[in-house]
């Protein structure tokens, strides 16, 4: 039937990560996106129930791990600027150190979860 998928079709979707499908219906070009659902077989679902389950657990640990790491980027953050606004000219060498080190160790921190937030982000 004209319009329909081909296997050929089929394989290039599969292959493509955001494909986009077109055909000609009388004088109409007819563009789509392909949208599938997979409905497993219920003898299947118990093989497939650990791994499943599994993959919901680190889920839940990533996202856990990611709010644990915003929030202690949150904190590293005010402590750096409490450091900050306190500067203090006549401060021991040792002082200045520490507070140059824990900088450094701030910035390297929000760059990191940085990058972690932006490949966790939602593709649009």
């Amino acid at each position: 039937m004209p319009g329909e998928p081909r296997a050929t079709d089929m394989r290039w979707w599969a292959r493509t990560e955001d494909p986009e499908w077109s055909y000609r219906r009388g004088d109409v070009l007819v563009t789509c996106r392909p949208d599938a659902a997979v409905r497993l077989d219920e003898r299947i679902m118990p093989a497939l129930r650990p791994h499943v389950d599994a993959m919901v657990r680190m889920e839940y640990q990533f996202d856990e791990q990611l709010r644990r790491a915003t929030y202690a980027e949150d904190l590293s953050r005010r402590w750096a600027t409490i450091l900050g606004d306190h500067l203090d000219a006549d401060a021991d060498q040792e002082m200045a150190d520490a507070r140059e080190h824990l900088l450094a160790a701030q910035r390297d921190a929000a760059r990191w979860i940085g990058e972690l937030l932006h490949h966790r982000a939602p593709k649009s």
